[in-house]
């Protein structure tokens, strides 16, 4: 329910990982259906017939792939569920379509659904990751294998990561930065992180690089602006300070 916590982000991944036995590039996913997704806008504009008309879409394209055999299942997947108003009682249409289970259906709010949709749904609530589960985060955003660089003898880069990951939980806490920062602007700033890593070699492959302080400070820049001047400099200090503490000597 909360917001930036990447909730449209982790159903593209789904789409991504899910395309059929043919195309899809991991062994578990290649079990699992295809995707055909039906996307809906939730907005205070939105109207029941709206809604309607995304399903009976949806409903039409499952019965053609039931019909020719096809291992493809269609999901309808409504974003921004919380915004059309309730008085309208718009999402009142789902009912008889979540009854009937005709096709797959998600949807992504930041509100809680009312009892009525809510008991025909499994509901999932993320919270606030763990230190190891933001860890874990981190180095998928970067592109590393957690397993493997436990084996490494050289922890350097790890150190780094470690600290962001602690820098970042400290801006969530602190009183001197707006709360306007989420986990999607974390995951974007490690993304951006990532390309300073991958150096291409021609000759040995793919080598890691590092994160330099000129690398992190245009990565937070480009993901962490949008406040004052000094508040943003002291959002700076925090990431640094962290960053620095997993080192007796390091220049940031």
């Amino acid at each position: 329910f909360l917001k930036g916590q990447s909730k449209t982000l982790s159903f593209q991944i789904v789409l991504q990982n899910l395309q059929g036995a043919q195309l899809s590039a991991k062994p578990f996913c290649k079990r699992l259906p295809a995707i055909d997704p039906f996307f809906c806008l939730g907005s205070k504009y939105s109207r029941s017939e709206d809604i309607a008309f995304i399903f009976e879409r949806a409903i039409k394209r499952e019965q053609q792939y039931e019909q020719n055999r096809m291992n493809t299942r269609c999901v309808v997947f409504l974003d921004e569920a919380s915004l059309p108003d309730e008085k309208k009682m718009v999402l009142k249409v789902l009912n008889p379509y979540l009854d009937d289970c005709k096709v797959a259906f998600v949807a992504v709010a930041n509100e809680a659904f009312d009892a009525a949709n809510a008991n025909r749904m499994i509901c999932i609530y993320r919270s606030l990751p763990s230190e190891d589960d933001q860890k874990i985060l981190a180095y998928g955003c970067l592109g590393l294998q957690l397993e493997q660089r436990q084996s490494t003898t050289d922890d350097r880069l790890d150190k780094i990561i470690y600290g962001l990951c602690q820098g970042y939980r400290r801006i969530l806490r602190s009183p001197d930065i707006p709360h306007i920062f989420h986990d999607r602007d974390f995951i974007y700033m490690l993304r951006e992180l990532r390309f300073e890593l991958m150096n291409l070699n021609p000759v040995e492959g793919t080598s890691i690089g590092e994160i330099t302080p000129r690398s992190l400070l245009r990565a937070l820049e480009d993901n962490f602006n949008g406040v004052r001047i000094a508040e943003f400099d002291t959002l700076v200090d925090i990431f640094a300070t962290a960053v620095g503490e997993q080192f007796e000597k390091i220049m940031f």
